[in-house]
């Protein structure tokens, strides 16, 4: 056994003094060093940077935003009740006009002549009427030749009233005052009665027609105000109320009819069939407390926001408890076996700053901000950047560095990757 124990102690000394032997044996000694030392100074994750915003107080409402096109109440399209052919057209479209002014005239010969003869025809009638009542007076002539005479006099007096009409009618006119929106006479045309040959617009009495989701009826009242804007006049806004309300429901659409109304100076500016966005208010909720709509987070029907708070005690003993199991196996496995005491530093042992996930309770919302009923206070710190790849728990710091964030949330996306892939090939 000596001689074994001479021969292992010989051995080693001959590798110990072997060229490079020694120096390969310091470093492997030296590796163990470190390997011991950095188990015993092993650190947190680093904390992840994200910027936050506190809510705030504002009035919220609720709107729709239908769409329309603009309509006049009084449109007229204006028809022939003449017929022959058209001499002359007055007034071209977009010309402002007034009740009764002439749009056209018709030819108007034949009918003159007509009257004419037919006039000729009354005074005769007449005549024989006058020259009846005095014979029947004298005795020598029956009475019933005076009453037949009596008859075609009034005869002739009718057909000669519906000529004169026939001829007033030779003239075209307009029935209201508007604009002319649409001409459709030419001159030398031939026209008969009843072809249409222009249209009449009032524009003061512009409206627009909208239809709305029949559950938002209860929410809809008269001279309740709407927001209009005019794509065709550069997004210019005009302030509607709320005229009419058709409660009876479009059963194909599911949707009942509102008119909206403007104000007298508005409806000069406006012009049928101009396509218009409505927005319409159906609820306002004063001094809500609200959240910007980007720190919102969906998942199961449910709301969520991410906030920022401090440690409670029992928390950070939690972690400085796990801290030291995590260096204590480190350095047992470093030094195969063997412990020492860790160390804690006294930033560890500061109440660090972490995430937590809330759900909220969602009211009314805009473009850009969200109410919460309930499950936030007042002074949260919400998260509104890097919220996105956030775990409750995690230790973070509040920054405003777009920078640092988007490299934050660059390698949060590609450690997704990694493991999107590696799950994908079946990688342990």
């Amino acid at each position: 056994m000596r001689i074994k124990a001479l021969a292992g102690a010989l051995l080693l000394t001959a590798f110990l003094f072997l060229p490079g032997c020694g120096d390969a044996l310091s470093n492997l000694l030296n590796q163990a060093k470190e390997n011991t030392d950095a188990a015993s100074t092993k650190t947190e994750t680093p904390p992840l940077p994200v910027g936050v915003t506190q809510p705030e107080r504002r009035s919220m409402a609720a709107y729709l935003e239908p769409v329309g096109w603009i309509q006049a109440e009084r449109r007229v399209d204006v028809l022939s009740k003449g017929m022959g052919q058209c001499l002359s057209v007055a007034v071209e479209e977009g010309d402002h006009v007034t009740e009764g002014q002439v749009l056209a005239e018709l030819d108007r010969k034949e009918l003159e002549a007509q009257i004419k003869q037919s006039s000729v025809n009354t005074a005769q009638t007449k005549y024989d009427l006058e020259v009846a009542k005095k014979e029947a007076e004298a005795g020598s002539f029956a009475d019933h030749q005076a009453k037949l005479k009596q008859f075609m006099w009034e005869q002739a007096e009718a057909g000669l009233e519906l000529q004169r009409i026939q001829l007033e009618h030779q003239t075209i006119r307009t029935p209201i005052n508007g604009i002319v929106t649409a001409r459709r006479l030419q001159k030398g045309m031939m026209v008969s009665a009843g072809t249409p040959s222009f249209s009449v617009v009032d524009p003061a009495s512009c409206q627009l027609p909208i239809e709305v989701p029949e559950r938002q009826l209860p929410n809809l009242k008269v001279g309740q105000d709407a927001q209009v804007r005019i794509d065709s006049q550069g997004g210019t806004e005009y302030t509607g109320k709320v005229l009419r309300i058709n409660p009876n429901v479009d059963v194909q659409k599911g949707t009942i009819k509102v008119i909206l109304d403007f104000r007298p100076e508005d409806k000069a500016q406006l012009r049928e069939g101009a396509f218009a966005r409505v927005r319409l208010v159906t609820e306002t909720h004063e001094n809500a407390l609200v959240v910007p709509k980007d720190a919102l987070l969906e998942e199961n029907a449910r709301s969520y926001v991410m906030i920022v708070r401090s440690e409670t005690a029992d928390e950070v003993a939690t972690r400085i408890k796990r801290l030291e199991e995590d260096r204590t196996a480190a350095q047992k496995k470093a030094d195969k076996g063997k412990t020492t005491p860790v160390k804690i530093t006294d930033e560890e042992k500061t109440p660090h700053m972490i995430a937590a996930r809330i759900e909220i309770q969602k009211g009314l919302e805009d473009s850009n901000y969200v109410e919460a009923l309930s499950g936030l206070e007042e002074n949260a710190q919400v998260v509104i950047l890097g919220q996105s790849t956030l775990k409750p728990g995690a230790a973070v710091k509040i920054t405003d560095t777009p920078a640092e964030l988007r490299t934050q949330e660059e390698k949060a996306k590609q450690e997704a990757t990694r493991k999107e892939g590696e799950a994908a090939s079946g990688k342990p």
